[in-house]
């Protein structure tokens, strides 16, 4: 490995070495360390280390974040925002708030440091942190010290892996999966010299969907599963076998735009019109595991605001009646507002289109699954449960490129049309009868 900075004479002696920028040390950096303090602070070893070491590692992230943006990117504008957003944080601070806004400054930081990354980098950055934290958590809980009693919910014992929450370990799987997916996968005008391009093995992909399974019978997160296969199923029907179900197709590119907002909108509209005790929607709030109902009660006591306000929970169960929105777009537009929202769906949004006009298989898949799974759980913002997030900048250049190579085309097509047409005026009716002649 050599930093791109050495000398010139460096980089002749040794061509063949991992060339790695100042920018992605300490963007990886901030990474691997934001990952490590989500696993303590989302697991049973946060009363080991304590909240002071996840709040310290945090902001020790996002100064190196940063770091980041202020040693290496170019952009005067990109610099501003990186002080708006450490100013507006520092603001927070002094006036003993928190809750979502340092959230979401937190996350604006890490959006702006990922600038000028490769997203495959990212993905197996990532993808590896993730694993270790993940085996960590289980294994502490395997072999006993982050052992807890099983959850006795309505006839299901779950088991919490380790985790505070027992859906947590399926939805942390879930990233881990797709990063693996994305990191380990060429896109064909990626490969060089090859007829076909690399992807994740047959072995690896057998351990992905034995990792579900065993998820599943864990800790019985059913939704979690069912979407975990699907992109199992579909990451071998699209990548292995070849089948273009992803085509840079008018249809397909209009779905890619409004999946994500058409599927916001029907979350909204069942969980208004949600009626308790008749039979149809008694089994649809079965089936969301009774996401339904809470998310009915919370539009009721909360309503919808332009910016949102503060949602409630109460996840502990020995502390009366349990309550918490799982829905990523409903708790959202809840806890956020219309105008986050908006602006959320329409990021995800030009990233799917993105996948679509790109061709970008495996970014098509994520952005299926993300969509369908945020209408049970809440992991749109959050970097470590779904890392697509940071696939912003990738997709808006990959979609720029892409409109300058149609651009490009159509006019050597109209060259084309025109030489031709310039052509056939220069022979006339006349020379041709005079061919004919000859």
């Amino acid at each position: 490995m050599r930093v791109q900075s050495f000398a010139d004479r460096r980089i002749a002696a040794d061509p063949g070495a991992v060339r790695i920028t100042l920018g992605e040390i300490l963007f990886f950096t901030g990474l691997v360390l934001w990952t490590v303090q989500m696993y303590v602070m989302r697991s049973y070893y946060e009363p080991f280390f304590g909240s002071l070491f996840t709040k310290g590692v945090r902001w020790l992230c996002v100064f190196i974040f940063a770091a980041k943006i202020m040693l290496t990117e170019e952009t005067v504008s990109i610099k501003a925002m990186a002080v708006a957003g450490l100013a507006g944080m520092l603001m927070i601070v002094s006036q003993h708030a928190g809750g979502m806004g340092m959230t979401l400054l937190q996350l604006y930081m890490m959006l702006l440091a990922a600038r000028g990354i490769s997203f495959k980098r990212i993905c197996k950055v990532s993808m590896w942190a993730c694993l270790f934290c993940f085996i960590a958590v289980v294994l502490g809980d395997q072999l006993g010290p982050l052992h807890v009693m099983p959850l006795n919910e309505w006839d299901r014992f779950r088991e919490y892996l380790g985790f505070q929450y027992v859906s947590f370990g399926a939805i942390y799987f879930h990233n881990i999966m797709f990063c693996a997916f994305y990191a380990y996968t060429d896109r064909p005008w990626d490969v060089r010299g090859r007829q076909r391009p690399a992807s994740l093995s047959w072995p690896a992909i057998a351990l992905i969907l034995a990792g579900h399974l065993w998820l599943y019978v864990m800790t019985d997160t059913s939704l979690a599963m069912a979407v975990g296969v699907l992109g199992v199923l579909l990451y071998v029907v699209v990548v292995k076998f070849g089948l273009d179900l992803f085509a840079d197709h008018p249809v397909i590119r209009a779905g890619a735009l409004l999946i994500f907002p058409v599927l916001a909108v029907f979350t909204y509209y069942v969980c208004d019109h949600y009626k308790m005790g008749t039979p149809l929607w008694t089994r649809i709030n079965d089936f969301s595991h009774n996401r339904v109902e809470l998310t009915y009660q919370g539009l009721r006591k909360y309503g919808v605001h332009l910016f949102g306000r503060v949602v409630e929970a109460n996840t502990d169960f020995q502390k009366g009646k349990y309550f918490y929105i799982d829905s990523g777009y409903m708790k959202n537009l809840l806890s956020l507002g219309v105008i986050f929202m908006i602006l959320l769906l329409a990021l995800y949004a030009m990233m799917s289109y993105s996948a679509v006009r790109t061709r970008d298989r495996v970014l098509c898949i994520w952005m299926l699954c993300v969509a369908l799974y945020s209408i049970f759980n809440n992991y749109m913002i959050s970097p470590v449960e779904n890392t697509s997030i940071l696939a912003i900048w990738y997709a808006a250049s990959a979609l720029g490129e892409r409109r300058a190579y149609d651009r490009e085309k159509e006019i050597r097509r109209r060259r084309k049309r025109s030489r031709i047409c310039s052509g056939a005026d220069a022979v006339g009716p006349a020379s041709v009868r005079g061919l004919r002649r000859t």
